[in-house]
C-alpha cells in the first residue's frame, strides 16, 4: 500500500478525531484555537469599520444598542461590540471575537424590537457556536487534502484523482451543506436567546415573512449557503412553544423602541 496512501489515512483519522460539540450538541470539526479565530474576527472587524461607512444615526444606534444589551445578558462573561453601518442591505454579520455588524436598511425590515432581536440573537447564535472557527478549521483540512493531492498526484495518477475526489467530497459535503446546518443551528440559539432575554419570539417569523416580501429566498440548492425563507419559519415554527415557555418565566419585557 502507497505510503502516501497511509498519510491520508492517518490525516482522516485526525481530522475526525479533533471534534467538540456546539451548544445544540452537534458535532463540531475543530483545528482553528479560538484564542486565533477571535483575534482574526477582531482584525477583520476593524479592517471593516475602517472601510465601510459607520451609521452614526442617534436614533437608530441607541435602538440597536439597547437590543443588544438585553441579548448580551444571557450570554454573561461575554463583552459584544455591535456597529450599525450605513448600507441599503437587509442584512447583518457576525465575526469571532463577538463582533456584530448591522446594515442599516434591516431597520427598515424589522418593524419592533422583537424582530430586530430575532435577527442579531441569530448572529450572536454564530458566534456562540463558532461557526467561524469551526469553518476555519473545514478550511484547513480541506487545503490540506488539496495540497497532499497534488503531491500524490506527481508520484501516482491513480491515488492523485482518488485523492482530488477525496477533497471535492470534502468542499461539497463538508463545507457547503454545513453552511446551512450552521444557519439553522444559528437559529435556534437566537430563538432561544429571544426567549429567555424577554422578547417575543413568535416575531421571529414574522421577520423572515417580512424578508420574503422584501427580498425572497428560492434558492433551494443543498450548496446555497443559506436556508430559504420557507425553511426557516418551518424551523423557527417547531420549536416555537419551547421558547415562549422561556419568554413566560423571563424576568422583565425589554423596552427597546426604534
Amino acid at each position: 500500500m502507497p505510503k502516501n496512501f497511509n498519510i491520508l489515512v492517518a490525516l482522516s483519522a485526525l481530522a475526525f478525531s479533533a471534534c467538540a460539540h456546539s451548544p445544540t450538541g452537534r458535532g463540531q470539526l475543530m483545528f482553528a484555537s479560538e484564542k486565533r479565530t477571535d483575534e482574526f474576527g477582531a482584525k477583520q472587524f476593524e479592517r471593516i469599520k475602517n472601510r465601510e461607512f459607520i451609521d452614526e444615526d442617534p436614533d437608530a444606534n441607541r435602538f440597536v444598542q439597547c437590543v443588544v444589551a438585553e441579548l448580551a445578558k444571557q450570554t454573561p462573561g461575554r463583552t459584544w461590540e455591535a456597529v450599525v453601518f450605513r448600507n441599503d442591505d437587509a442584512n447583518a454579520f457576525a465575526l469571532p471575537g463577538h463582533k456584530i455588524g448591522i446594515h442599516s436598511g434591516l431597520l427598515r425590515v424589522t418593524v419592533n424590537q422583537d424582530q430586530l432581536a430575532a435577527v442579531l440573537g441569530h448572529e450572536m447564535g454564530h458566534v456562540l457556536a463558532q461557526h467561524g472557527r469551526e469553518r476555519m478549521s473545514q478550511q484547513s483540512t480541506l487545503d490540506t487534502f488539496n495540497y497532499l493531492g497534488g503531491i500524490v498526484g506527481r508520484q501516482n495518477k491513480a491515488a492523485g484523482a482518488v485523492t482530488t475526489l477525496v477533497g471535492t467530497g470534502a468542499q461539497l459535503g463538508i463545507l457547503y451543506p454545513f453552511s446551512q446546518i450552521q444557519e439553522n443551528e444559528a437559529d435556534l440559539i437566537g430563538l432561544k436567546l429571544v426567549a429567555q432575554a424577554g422578547f417575543r419570539p413568535k416575531e421571529s417569523i414574522e421577520f423572515w415573512r417580512n424578508m420574503d416580501v422584501y427580498a425572497p429566498s428560492s434558492r433551494e440548492s443543498i450548496l446555497s449557503g443559506h436556508p430559504t425563507n420557507a425553511t426557516r419559519v418551518e424551523n423557527l415554527s417547531s420549536h416555537l412553544n419551547e421558547a415562549e415557555a422561556l419568554t413566560a418565566s423571563a424576568i422583565h419585557r425589554p423596552e427597546c423602541t426604534p
